[in-house]
């Protein structure tokens, strides 16, 4: 679910402080719960995190208590739909709210959500109202809740989607993340791509474990999360395409209720872990294999791909 939320003039340096920039709460350890405190270090949180804090009002309240982590926030800013993030955390403390506060003229609850990362987007009031089937000129106040349709509706015309993460923002140990790259690389493209969005739950945790013993439990997990972050991407890019292949524009789900399209990394994962939604493209099987049987090149400004033989296909989505 998506929900969005306005901030005033006010609240300008609480926009910079909080979502511009983030903010270090270790300082405010005192103020945390140990439970709280150990879940947001080992989220890396910490340190600094994109975090708002829900003002006071029966009505935002109980919008918040509709809020789950998995959720998107859009952040209503200087007139425009600036900041889109995921929630990865969510606490209710006063204190901590109080002390991260930096309007007094704002009267605060005790509501606190934590974004992954927030992506700066530009959707316009008046893009966004007659979506939403606003009136031109309503300006939201406060914080809200998106149905599904029109959820869908906005993902679509503004692809809003999880920001990329590299694998240094996925896992925070540096010499865990070298070891990664260079398991990434050995596994070559195709056992990636597999294991990143075909193999099952059940498939990818035997994949893993086959591994000799120079791979340790750290670097399963890493490739557990990295698999789960670029999986998040590739099923909204099928989303956003109606899980139809970018090349044929062929989909399976309306004659036989299933979806078997496929995301690709055009520069090889494998090689410069590039899992941003640009790099990816969502094929059928055949056209999948194809590309990595005899793909020479993939033009995405003049929308064609070019194989080993000399032919070309269009990308017509």
């Amino acid at each position: 679910m998506i929900f969005y939320f306005s901030t005033s003039s006010k609240e300008k340096t609480k926009v910079r402080k909080l979502i511009k920039n983030k903010f270090d709460i270790s300082e405010f350890g005192d103020e945390i719960s140990s439970e709280d405190f150990q879940s947001l270090e080992k989220m890396g949180l910490l340190d600094g995190a994109n975090l708002w804090v829900i003002p006071e009002g029966t009505k935002l309240l109980k919008t918040y208590e509709k809020m789950n982590i998995g959720d998107y926030v859009l952040a209503y800013v200087d007139g425009m739909y600036k900041y889109y993030g995921k929630i990865v955390y969510m606490m209710k403390n006063k204190k901590l709210a109080e002390k991260i506060n930096t309007s007094s003229l704002t009267k605060i609850s005790e509501c606190i959500f934590f974004v992954d990362q927030f992506k700066e987007i530009k959707i316009l009031r008046e893009q966004f109202n007659k979506i939403y089937h606003k009136d031109d000129k309503f300006i939201p106040r406060g914080l809200y809740n998106i149905d599904d349709k029109i959820e869908n509706l906005l993902r679509e015309e503004f692809q809003l989607i999880n920001p990329a993460l590299k694998t240094n923002d996925i896992v925070q140990d540096n010499y865990l993340v070298e070891n990664l790259n260079k398991v990434i690389n050995t596994l070559g493209e195709d056992n990636i791509e597999n294991m990143i969005s075909q193999m099952s739950d059940e498939e990818f945790e035997e994949f893993i474990n086959s591994f000799d013993s120079t791979a340790s439990i750290q670097t399963k997990e890493g490739l557990k999360k990295i698999r789960k972050y670029n999986n998040e991407i590739i099923d909204n890019l099928k989303k956003r395409y109606n899980n139809r292949c970018q090349i044929c524009g062929d989909s399976t789900v309306k004659d036989f209720g299933v979806s078997i399209v496929e995301g690709h990394h055009i520069e090889k994962f494998s090689i410069n872990q590039n899992n941003k939604p640009e790099n990816i493209m969502i094929l059928c099987p055949n056209h999948h294999t194809l590309i990595h049987k005899c793909g020479d090149s993939i033009d995405l400004k003049n929308k064609v791909v070019k194989y080993s033989n000399g032919k070309e296909e269009k990308i017509i989505l």
